[in-house]
């Protein structure tokens, strides 16, 4: 099965989000994992040089507002943190094998009313599926805290080839702690808030946060089962998981939809045809700068 491929223009929003292996509930919340995830986000955003602007980690799945300089940087930044996730979470829990389900999803956002409408949708996990009832009360690692209270968010790295030396090394096993480092992790505002004042874009948030409360402050779905959901083990796996086709683009009219798409498919045409004739050098063809690809032949084997 052929695989979309990815676009985004130079610093553009995109929507990340990908899923464990079955669904399984490896990413289920805990200090120790929050902790981790923290620390990866944090070392692979200064490394990368990504934006972040928003996050929420699920049981089984995770949600981002992010932005890069180009797709590759996008790529490099996304291979780090997942396969960093994927290492400390299967430690963590005792997993073997393939930690994510799928490649991650990545979806741009084309303008500012989309961009806001993808904030509240990450605001409201943990609230749509009736486990809590306000959005800071999700015990898996968020940024609700840190956008409207401007809450410090701290995270660690364990430099794992440094300890995985020193073991080999000395005669006394090493302590875990000597190789942890704290980083933090700065969430950054929303391009189209970045005149405002911090307690403005604060404000801002919280009115998203108490809308999202508001809307599911009656929910029955909240209940005894639906909270124990949350204690269950790691290797759970779910009966059904919801599945759908993701949107090309996240736009607010149909005229950016439209114009997202002729670019998309400008894109498309290039890349196919940069395959066929077996050309590396992109920007020869007329591709901007910000799509970073490497082409191959149309017949070339994986």
């Amino acid at each position: 099965m052929g695989r979309p491929l990815r676009y985004a223009e130079s610093w553009q929003a995109v929507e990340v989000t990908a899923r464990t292996i079955q669904g399984r509930f490896l990413l289920r919340p805990s200090k120790r994992l929050n902790a981790l995830i923290a620390g990866i986000l944090a070392v692979g955003k200064q490394r990368h040089g990504v934006r972040i602007y928003n996050f929420v980690f699920l049981s089984n799945h995770f949600h981002m507002l992010i932005a890069a300089a180009n797709p590759r940087t996008l790529s490099r930044f996304m291979n780090f943190v997942m396969g960093s996730i994927a290492r400390e979470a299967g430690r963590l829990h005792a997993w073997r094998g393939p930690f994510w389900g799928r490649r991650y999803r990545s979806i741009s956002i084309t303008d500012e009313a989309s961009l806001r409408d993808r904030m509240r949708y990450l605001y409201e996990h943990g609230c749509k599926e009736g486990l809590v009832a306000h959005p800071a009360l999700w015990p898996g690692l968020n940024a609700v805290e840190a956008l409207t209270r401007g809450a410090p968010l701290e995270g660690i790295r364990i430099d794992r080839t440094a300890l995985y030396l020193a073991q080999r090394l000395r005669r006394r096993p090493p302590s875990e702690k000597d190789f942890t480092s704290f980083h933090a992790l700065i969430v950054d505002p929303l391009p189209c808030w970045s005149d405002l004042t911090v307690e403005q874009q604060r404000h801002l948030n919280r009115e998203l946060v108490e809308d999202v409360a508001i809307a599911f402050v009656d929910d029955p779905r909240r209940s005894k089962k639906a909270l124990a959901s949350l204690r269950k083990p790691p290797h759970h796996q779910p009966r059904r998981l919801k599945q759908g086709p993701a949107p090309l683009c996240h736009s607010a009219t149909p005229e950016g939809r439209r114009t997202f798409k002729e670019a998309y498919r400008a894109f498309v045409e290039a890349y196919r045809a940069a395959a066929e004739r077996n050309f590396i050098d992109l920007p020869s063809l007329g591709f901007p700068d910000h799509t970073q690809v490497i082409a191959f032949p149309a017949d070339a084997t994986a």
